[in-house]
């Protein structure tokens, strides 16, 4: 059997005997989507950030050798590097739809 005790403390859960400090505390996260799309955040310019480019949002970059797309350019960028190695990595912005 398994038993996890939970101290709340001001900003945070601390699980005691799962970490050895004492200090170290799990912010809560207080900030949750409005979309109901299941995401919480701990800051309210993470949530900012989750409507205006992810949340309910096309794909905004494009992979210049093929139709692959993302919404954040470091995927595009890994994509390139991973099946187009002759290409030049770099991603292309076809905007906000």
């Amino acid at each position: 059997m398994f038993v996890l005790i939970v101290v709340l403390f001001s900003g945070g859960y601390y699980f005691p005997g799962v970490c050895t400090n004492p200090y170290f505390v799990v912010p809560t996260k207080r900030f949750l989507c409005p979309n109901y799309c299941g995401s919480s955040f701990t800051h309210r310019g993470s949530l900012t950030r989750h409507l205006r480019y992810e949340c309910q949002q096309n794909p905004r970059f494009k992979c210049p050798c093929c139709e692959f797309r993302s919404r954040w350019t470091s995927d595009v960028y890994k994509h390139v590097r991973k099946k187009h190695q002759g290409c030049l990595v770099r991603c292309i912005d076809i905007g906000k739809h």
